[in-house]
């Protein structure tokens, strides 16, 4: 019961910073996402966890970018850099892809596990 309220409300301490901002312009990487999940939800998942939970659930490709159906839906943005002369990729999670996490994880800690996430 109680994993179905939180699958419903997600409004953490984050989740209420959120409100008060521009949800579009709110971003978290992986190791965030990780520490979100342990202090709100005590979900002990480490980053590489997740983007492998990610891939199972098909979010993710091999090289961990999102979907393009979860990018023009406002789940996961992409950003570019440069290391090193070379260019760089990273998935950065929106509130709406936290939502997503927590509903994955939540789902397979209880057993309801689905081949796709939308």
């Amino acid at each position: 019961m109680a994993n179905q309220k939180m699958q419903v409300n997600w409004a953490g301490k984050r989740g209420r910073d959120v409100e008060k901002t521009n949800a579009s312009k709110v971003t978290y990487n992986m190791s965030e996402v990780s520490q979100i999940l342990k202090e709100e939800y005590s979900l002990m998942y480490g980053r590489n966890q997740i983007f492998q939970r990610l891939r199972q659930a098909d979010v993710l490709n091999l090289k961990n970018l999102p979907y393009q159906q979860y990018v023009s839906g406002g789940y996961f943005t992409v950003a570019k850099s440069e290391r090193n002369g070379f260019e760089t990729l990273t998935t950065l999670v929106r509130p709406k892809g936290m939502k997503l996490i927590v509903n994955l994880l939540l789902a397979k800690r209880s057993g309801n596990i689905g081949t796709r996430c939308t």
